[in-house]
C-alpha cells in the first residue's frame, strides 16, 4: 500500500510541476549496481539471471541520482516480474548515436502483444491478468519512468514481443553528459556541460 501511495504521490508532484531535480554527477554504473544489489532478493526468488554491461569510460550523467535509481529500479523489478524462471535480464549502458546516453534493460520474458503495450503505458493500465495473474502492481511504474525521463529532457523507448520478452530504453541528451567515470578522481558538477549551461 505504501508503495502505491508513493507512485501516486510521486506523478501528482511531476505532472503538479512541483518536483524538484537534485542534480549533480552521477556514476552510471554505481547506479545501476546499487539497483541490481537492491532487487537482487527478487531475481534469486524469480530464479532470473540479471546482467550488467555497462561501456568502460562512460561519462557521468548530471542527473537527480535518486529519480535515475527510480527508473532503473521500475524498469527492472518489471523485466524481473515477467522473466519465468532460467530466464535473463540486461541491464546496458552506453553512448548512442546521438551521442547521447542511453541505459537500457531488456528482458527474455513473456513480453506484450502488439495490441497491449499502449495500455502498458497509460496511467494505471494494467495488462497482468491476461499474461501472468500471479503477478501485481500499481499500474504506474512505466508512466513515472516516462515522467521522470521527460523531466531529465530524455526519452523513453518501450518495444515487446508476446513470448520473446520485452526491451525499454532511456535516452539522455549529449547535454546532460560530464566527463568520463573515474573513480580515483571525483568530479565536479562545474565541469559539466549541462551545469555550464545552467549556470
Amino acid at each position: 500500500m505504501l508503495d502505491v501511495i508513493n507512485d501516486i504521490l510521486d506523478v501528482a508532484k511531476i505532472e503538479a510541476g512541483r518536483l524538484r531535480l537534485k542534480e549533480e554527477l552521477v556514476d552510471v554504473r554505481q547506479s545501476a549496481e546499487v539497483c541490481i544489489s537492491m532487487l537482487s532478493l527478487m531475481a534469486d526468488e524469480a530464479k532470473v539471471v540479471v546482467k550488467m554491461s555497462v561501456a568502460d569510460n562512460l561519462p557521468h550523467l548530471y542527473a537527480d541520482e535518486v529519480q535515475l535509481k527510480q527508473i532503473i529500479s521500475n524498469l527492472l523489478s518489471n523485466a524481473i516480474k515477467f522473466t519465468n524462471p532460467d530466464g535473463i535480464v540486461t541491464v546496458t549502458a552506453g553512448l548512442d548515436e546521438a551521442k547521447g546516453l542511453s541505459i537500457s534493460i531488456a528482458d527474455t520474458g513473456i513480453g506484450i502483444a502488439e495490441e497491449d503495450i499502449e495500455n502498458a503505458l497509460s496511467q494505471f493500465g494494467q495488462v497482468t491478468d491476461k499474461y501472468a495473474r500471479n503477478k501485481s502492481g500499481t499500474g504506474l511504474g512505466l508512466p513515472l519512468v516516462q515522467l521522470i525521463t521527460a523531466e531529465h529532457d530524455g526519452s523513453f523507448e518501450f518495444s515487446s514481443k508476446l513470448g520473446v520478452g520485452t526491451t525499454a530504453v532511456i535516452h539522455f541528451p549529449s547535454e546532460r553528459l560530464g566527463p568520463q567515470s573515474n573513480p580515483c578522481r571525483p568530479q565536479s558538477p562545474a565541469t559539466s556541460n549541462w551545469a555550464r549551461k545552467a549556470i
